[in-house]
């Protein structure tokens, strides 16, 4: 048997014998929902994002409000918040529409403007723009990247960007998907750490430690009093006069899910979605999990790969082998001066965060508390010497 593994813009093959016992942990076959029409019908991507405008999901005090056609008025300056280039979230579908749909309504283009929500990481480039929103709405539309440390607005609790502060409406969109520190990605995310400010992110991102040590609250997939998420709701609510757009893709990075209107409810549409058909069931841990990043841009850099990292080790027992497929593209995304921080022990770098909290010592923290506990195999494209010195076999 042989199984193809996502690796960069490419797929690595590896030969299973049959002799092996093995378990392929793969929700591929039901990502989009199961019976073969369902699925054909479900491909569909510009269907489902049109559907899910036409029909949004109220919250229970809004019914009513959020209908797309009427939210939205001639007059209104309009920001579209789309996420970065480090992950797929099929805004190359989405985007177009909604500025269309913006468009029948009667607004300007020159009234809309797309943000795109980078967080702490390096701004996006004019290539990699116009990729996200399509070419077309590239060169139609005004389209700037977030910057987390200047020309930003406080609103309620939180400074960020002062474009989407001063708009009259704002689009948060994204896709949902598991997430090593909020649980889940999309939904409010967009706004903390999508488009604050550095302090207002990093502020949230300490919330993972509770009395130094991680808060065993944080997890992937968990919502329920996880003070992360928490901080980001409670704060990113300040932001009145929002609309959603959330999507799931599945393993092909195409739509198979969308829902929109009132932020938390369109999210947890979503995350309803999610758990029922992409979400693999770990009914014992393995001694061996061989695990890929979801190939480009999910494996991106080195500081993206610590979602695989995370996610692989609930499968595995601790001490057992992880074997991780993660291109690294373009390289670690973390400092050269912070990898030294491999070489301490995870007591050492928390006192050094707490000093002076950032996002890659973060990283570094995330990572080297999975090597500590397993073997880990890296596939990358990193200089093999740079892996070895921070405790993987390449």
């Amino acid at each position: 048997m042989q199984i193809d593994m996502p690796y960069g813009k490419t797929v690595i093959t590896l030969p299973i014998s049959e002799k092996l016992d093995y378990t392929v942990l793969d929700s591929s076959v039901h990502a989009a929902g199961g019976k073969a029409s369902e699925i054909k019908a479900r491909l569909n991507e510009k269907a489902l994002v049109q559907n899910a405008i036409n029909e949004p999901i109220h919250g229970q005090a809004s019914a009513g409000f959020y209908n797309f056609d009427s939210f939205f008025k001639p007059g209104d300056t309009v920001v579209l918040i789309v996420s970065d280039y480090t992950r797929a979230t099929g805004s190359e579908v989405y985007t177009p529409i909604l500025i269309s749909r913006l468009q029948e309504l009667g607004i300007k283009l020159k009234d809309i403007t797309v943000v795109i929500a980078l967080g702490l990481h390096r701004p996006a480039s004019g290539e990699e723009m116009a990729g996200l929103v399509t070419e077309n709405v590239y060169r139609k539309v005004k389209v700037i990247n977030h910057n987390p440390y200047s020309d930003l607005k406080q609103v309620g609790n939180m400074k960020i960007n002062r474009t989407v502060a001063e708009a009259s409406k704002v689009i948060i969109t994204g896709s949902v998907t598991f997430h090593p520190m909020a649980g889940f990605s999309g939904g409010y995310k967009s706004i903390i750490p999508g488009i604050a400010s550095k302090d207002d992110i990093l502020q949230n991102h300490k919330l993972y430690f509770k009395e130094l040590k991680p808060n065993l609250l944080i997890e992937p997939g968990e919502v329920k009093g996880n003070p992360l998420l928490n901080d980001i709701v409670v704060r990113s609510k300040e932001l009145s006069n929002t609309f959603c757009l959330n999507v799931v893709l599945n393993r092909e990075k195409k739509i198979t899910y969308a829902a929109s209107g009132e932020v938390l409810s369109s999210w947890k549409a979503c995350i309803n979605f999610l758990e029922k058909n992409n979400t693999v069931s770990i009914k014992r841990k393995y001694p061996v999990v061989i695990a890929s990043a979801g190939g480009y841009p999910a494996d991106f850099s080195f500081y993206q790969s610590m979602k695989v990292l995370t996610n692989s080790s609930r499968a595995c027992m601790e001490g057992g082998t992880l074997i991780i497929l993660s291109q690294c593209s373009n390289g670690w995304e973390i400092k050269p001066e912070y990898l030294k921080l491999f070489q301490m022990s995870l007591s050492e770098i928390t006192e050094r965060l707490f000093d002076n909290f950032n996002m890659e010592k973060m990283a570094v923290f995330m990572a080297l508390n999975i090597i500590k506990k397993y073997k880990v195999f890296f596939l990358s494209s990193l200089p093999q010497d740079e892996i070895k010195k921070i405790g993987i076999t390449p």
